[in-house]
């Protein structure tokens, strides 16, 4: 008589043994009948707190704002499928991130055949990441995709960096592992000469000050609660790309007459401390007013304006000081640059 350990014994070795060949499964009529999204992305939000789920898809829609439309399911708290009807739609997010809600960061993935969903792996995402104080002979693809490997994974180099109008940085594209802390710089060498160089992250959602993980502040860092440690924010907002004062390096301003049209698309932020810059794969709708026509209607609306706005001040009773004031700055005798961020 078999014994209870021989049959679970047997039981083991036929479960192994056991396997179905899908490779010549025919679909049924009620599998014509279903119509399956082809195109879909399963993401997932990196964040230490609920997130309502009907505002997420209202935010991530006007974001993204499919042609075709899009289907968002909730499968596990705080990780989704989106099931696209194009793959133009599909592709424009798969691409176009990193995404954030409420300053949180949302990692995408394109969902493959072989995929499950509910088990992918998501801790990488691509950031535009400037490298600040690179010398002017080291601004080449070879260094760029040394600093993206330190960085995490190379993934691209702008290479306007090469063009005709020089930029104080590097701007290199980069696949990094969210759990790890961000890096804040390294150390260039070149013929023996070493060269401190910072990073600055484009797009950057909310991290902590102290371990330089995403997902989480300070105020809710896991380090908080180990024993014996003597913490401090090594960290801070300067790993932020944008946010300062926005100059002009190449002292053209669009509104003379006489500028080039593509030196005036070529001036940047000074020390990336400007606003996050246009590169490789951004989109931004540019009005270009380099033709002689374009800026004599500039130059004449800028004059209609400051007339108009000279006769409203002097109307609600300013007084001479203060309408000689603006006078003196709309015809730019105040000599400083003034940074409007609309």
């Amino acid at each position: 008589m078999e014994s209870i350990a021989d049959r679970y014994r047997r039981m083991k070795v036929a479960e192994k043994e056991t396997e179905l060949d899908c490779d010549d499964a025919e679909e049924g009529k009620e599998d014509e009948e279903v119509v399956r999204p082809r195109f879909s992305v399963v993401g997932a939000l990196i964040a230490d707190r609920k997130i309502s789920f009907v505002g997420f898809k209202e935010a991530m829609t006007t974001a993204w704002r499919p042609g075709r439309g899009v289907e968002i399911k909730e499968i596990e708290e705080k990780r989704y499928i989106f099931n696209f009807n194009h793959p133009v739609d599909m592709k424009r997010v798969v691409e176009g991130g990193p995404w954030q809600f409420e300053k949180n960061l949302l990692i995408v993935k394109e969902i493959k055949p072989t995929n499950i969903p509910h088990k992918s792996i998501l801790n990488e995402a691509e950031f535009w990441v400037q490298v600040l104080n690179v010398p002017y002979g080291l601004l080449n693809l070879g260094n760029a995709r040394k600093v993206g490997n330190f960085l995490g994974k190379f993934v691209d180099y702008d290479k306007n960096n090469n063009g005709e109008h020089w930029r104080p940085y590097m701007r290199v594209k980069v696949c990094i592992n969210v759990e790890l802390p961000l890096k804040k710089g390294t150390t260039l060498k070149k013929d023996g000469v070493e060269y401190w160089v910072d990073f600055q992250y484009e797009r950057l959602p909310n991290f902590c000050f102290i371990c330089g993980v995403m997902g989480h502040s300070d105020k809710f860092c896991p380090l908080l609660y180990e024993e014996g440690l003597v913490l401090e924010k090594s960290f801070d907002a300067s790993l932020r790309a944008g946010g300062g004062v926005k100059t002009n390096p190449t002292g053209l301003n669009k509104w003379l007459i006489g500028e080039s049209s593509s030196s005036e698309k070529g001036s940047q932020g000074w020390l990336g401390q400007g606003k996050e810059d246009k590169g490789l794969g951004d989109k931004e709708d540019v009005t270009d007013s380099g033709s002689a026509s374009n800026k004599e209607v500039v130059l004449k609306q800028s004059e209609e304006y400051a007339g108009e706005k000279r006769r409203r001040t002097w109307e609600v009773g300013t007084t001479q000081e203060q309408e000689s004031a603006e006078m003196a700055l709309d015809n730019g005798k105040n000599g400083e640059a003034t940074n409007l961020e609309g």
